[in-house]
């Protein structure tokens, strides 16, 4: 119903239409938020591990990136 046309009960084809949808929104944001898979203590840092591509949109686009963790997270130094 949100497509305008019948969508394949296929996991590719289906990925590909939210991932087209999204898009559209990631663009328009003012802000992106992400989680992180661990941060520096040391620096600041954090690291984040991504294999959908929108990670990169949605901490390089908008102007302001809000990152949430848990301080199970948070390690010493590199």
């Amino acid at each position: 119903e949100v497509a305008g046309e019948k969508l394949e009960a296929d996991t590719t084809v289906l990925a590909g239409f939210v991932r087209k949808k999204l898009r559209e929104k990631f663009l328009e944001a003012d802000i992106g938020m992400t989680g992180c898979n661990f941060a520096i203590a040391e620096t600041g840092s954090m690291v984040l591990f991504e294999n959908e591509g929108n990670a990169r949109m949605v901490t390089t686009v908008p102007k302001t990136q809000i990152t949430l963790m848990g301080m199970e997270r948070i390690i010493p130094s590199f």
